[in-house]
Protein backbone atom coordinates (compact mmCIF):
# COMPACT_ATOMS: atom_id res chain seq x y z
CA UNK A 1 0.00 0.00 0.00
CA UNK A 2 2.07 3.08 -1.18
CA UNK A 3 0.18 5.90 1.31
CA UNK A 4 1.34 3.56 4.18
CA UNK A 5 4.60 2.17 2.93
CA UNK A 6 3.03 -1.43 3.98
CA UNK A 7 1.92 -4.69 3.18
CA UNK A 8 -1.87 -5.44 3.98
CA UNK A 9 -2.48 -9.40 4.35
CA UNK A 10 -5.81 -11.14 4.44
CA UNK A 11 -6.30 -13.10 7.83
CA UNK A 12 -9.64 -15.08 6.37
CA UNK A 13 -12.24 -12.43 7.71
CA UNK A 14 -10.28 -8.73 6.94
CA UNK A 15 -7.37 -7.22 5.75
CA UNK A 16 -4.86 -6.48 8.46
CA UNK A 17 -1.22 -4.45 8.30
CA UNK A 18 1.55 -6.55 8.52
CA UNK A 19 3.19 -3.94 10.13
CA UNK A 20 6.41 -5.29 10.63
CA UNK A 21 6.58 -7.10 7.08
CA UNK A 22 6.60 -10.62 9.62
CA UNK A 23 3.69 -12.21 7.42
CA UNK A 24 5.39 -11.28 4.13
CA UNK A 25 8.55 -12.41 5.40
CA UNK A 26 6.89 -15.98 5.89
CA UNK A 27 5.23 -16.21 2.88
CA UNK A 28 8.53 -15.23 0.65
CA UNK A 29 10.18 -18.11 3.23
CA UNK A 30 7.31 -20.61 1.99
CA UNK A 31 8.01 -19.56 -1.21
CA UNK A 32 11.38 -20.57 -1.07
CA UNK A 33 10.69 -23.99 0.64
CA UNK A 34 7.86 -24.59 -1.87
CA UNK A 35 11.14 -23.98 -4.85
CA UNK A 36 13.48 -26.12 -3.35
CA UNK A 37 10.76 -29.22 -3.34
CA UNK A 38 10.03 -28.48 -7.19
CA UNK A 39 13.79 -29.14 -7.39
CA UNK A 40 13.57 -33.05 -6.67
CA UNK A 41 10.83 -33.43 -9.87
CA UNK A 42 13.57 -31.87 -12.16
CA UNK A 43 14.77 -34.83 -13.98
CA UNK A 44 17.80 -33.93 -16.29
CA UNK A 45 20.74 -33.15 -14.10
CA UNK A 46 21.97 -29.88 -16.10
CA UNK A 47 18.73 -28.16 -15.93
CA UNK A 48 18.33 -29.33 -11.77
CA UNK A 49 21.85 -27.67 -10.56
CA UNK A 50 20.76 -24.48 -12.57
CA UNK A 51 17.72 -24.32 -11.05
CA UNK A 52 19.14 -24.93 -7.50
CA UNK A 53 21.77 -22.55 -8.14
CA UNK A 54 18.93 -20.00 -8.17
CA UNK A 55 17.15 -21.39 -5.39
CA UNK A 56 19.90 -21.11 -3.08
CA UNK A 57 19.93 -17.42 -3.77
CA UNK A 58 16.39 -17.19 -2.12
CA UNK A 59 17.45 -18.92 0.68
CA UNK A 60 19.28 -16.15 1.82
CA UNK A 61 17.19 -13.39 3.75
CA UNK A 62 18.96 -10.30 1.97
CA UNK A 63 17.49 -11.95 -1.82
CA UNK A 64 13.61 -12.49 -0.33
CA UNK A 65 14.09 -8.78 1.34
CA UNK A 66 14.71 -7.31 -2.24
CA UNK A 67 12.48 -9.56 -3.69
CA UNK A 68 9.08 -8.59 -1.62
CA UNK A 69 10.69 -4.42 -1.73
CA UNK A 70 10.37 -4.94 -5.92
CA UNK A 71 6.79 -6.34 -5.40
CA UNK A 72 5.64 -3.66 -3.39
CA UNK A 73 5.33 -1.64 -7.35
CA UNK A 74 3.60 -4.65 -9.05
CA UNK A 75 -0.18 -4.33 -7.79
CA UNK A 76 -0.12 -1.28 -5.72
CA UNK A 77 -3.52 -1.21 -3.93
CA UNK A 78 -4.83 2.68 -2.69
CA UNK A 79 -6.26 2.98 0.73
CA UNK A 80 -9.29 4.37 -0.73
CA UNK A 81 -10.20 0.99 -2.14
CA UNK A 82 -10.46 -0.85 1.20
CA UNK A 83 -13.38 -0.52 3.03
CA UNK A 84 -15.18 1.33 0.03
CA UNK A 85 -18.86 -0.12 0.19
CA UNK A 86 -20.43 1.66 3.12
CA UNK A 87 -23.36 -1.37 3.16
CA UNK A 88 -20.70 -4.68 4.03
CA UNK A 89 -20.89 -5.38 7.55
CA UNK A 90 -18.02 -7.24 8.72
CA UNK A 91 -18.93 -9.81 11.64
CA UNK A 92 -16.70 -12.98 12.89
CA UNK A 93 -19.12 -15.62 11.00
CA UNK A 94 -19.31 -13.60 7.70
CA UNK A 95 -20.16 -10.42 6.29
CA UNK A 96 -23.74 -9.16 6.09
CA UNK A 97 -24.65 -6.87 3.11
CA UNK A 98 -26.81 -4.17 4.48
CA UNK A 99 -28.33 -2.69 1.19
CA UNK A 100 -29.30 -6.79 -0.21
CA UNK A 101 -29.41 -8.13 3.02
CA UNK A 102 -27.58 -10.92 1.93
CA UNK A 103 -24.98 -12.62 4.44
CA UNK A 104 -22.16 -13.86 2.61
CA UNK A 105 -18.98 -15.81 3.56
CA UNK A 106 -15.63 -13.55 4.40
CA UNK A 107 -14.36 -13.05 0.96
CA UNK A 108 -10.80 -10.91 0.15
CA UNK A 109 -12.23 -9.36 -3.02
CA UNK A 110 -14.95 -7.34 -0.36
CA UNK A 111 -11.49 -5.45 0.70
CA UNK A 112 -12.49 -5.06 4.39
CA UNK A 113 -10.22 -4.10 7.39
CA UNK A 114 -12.40 -3.98 10.15
CA UNK A 115 -14.03 -6.69 11.90
CA UNK A 116 -17.67 -6.41 14.28
CA UNK A 117 -16.85 -8.76 17.56
CA UNK A 118 -20.57 -10.42 17.12
CA UNK A 119 -21.59 -13.83 15.26
CA UNK A 120 -24.67 -12.68 12.42
CA UNK A 121 -27.80 -14.50 13.77
CA UNK A 122 -30.50 -12.06 12.37
CA UNK A 123 -33.70 -13.05 10.43
CA UNK A 124 -33.32 -10.70 7.30
CA UNK A 125 -29.60 -11.88 7.15
CA UNK A 126 -30.20 -13.84 4.18
CA UNK A 127 -27.46 -16.49 2.87
CA UNK A 128 -26.31 -16.15 -0.96
CA UNK A 129 -28.20 -18.79 -2.86
CA UNK A 130 -31.39 -18.81 -0.76
CA UNK A 131 -34.24 -17.01 -2.64
CA UNK A 132 -35.74 -15.13 0.62
CA UNK A 133 -35.02 -10.79 0.81
CA UNK A 134 -35.43 -8.21 3.16
CA UNK A 135 -38.83 -7.96 1.56
CA UNK A 136 -40.06 -11.30 2.46
CA UNK A 137 -38.70 -10.11 6.28
CA UNK A 138 -41.19 -7.23 6.14
CA UNK A 139 -44.48 -9.75 5.36
CA UNK A 140 -44.31 -10.61 9.05
CA UNK A 141 -46.67 -9.13 11.29
CA UNK A 142 -44.17 -7.57 13.17
CA UNK A 143 -40.13 -6.88 11.59
CA UNK A 144 -37.49 -7.68 12.98
CA UNK A 145 -35.55 -4.99 15.24
CA UNK A 146 -32.81 -4.38 12.56
CA UNK A 147 -35.55 -4.34 9.50
CA UNK A 148 -36.91 -1.62 11.41
CA UNK A 149 -34.55 1.49 11.23
CA UNK A 150 -33.82 0.08 7.94
CA UNK A 151 -37.45 0.52 6.53
CA UNK A 152 -37.40 4.19 8.07
CA UNK A 153 -34.04 4.66 5.66
CA UNK A 154 -35.74 3.57 2.67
Amino acid sequence: MPERKLWYCFDGSRWVPDLQDLKVAELAKKLSDELICYVTRIEDERRREVYLGYCKKWMRRAFRDTIVKEAQSVYPISMDDFDADIYAFNCKNGTLHLDTMEFRPHNSADMITKLSPVNTTHPCAVSVGRSSSLKSCWKTKKPPLLCRPLSATL
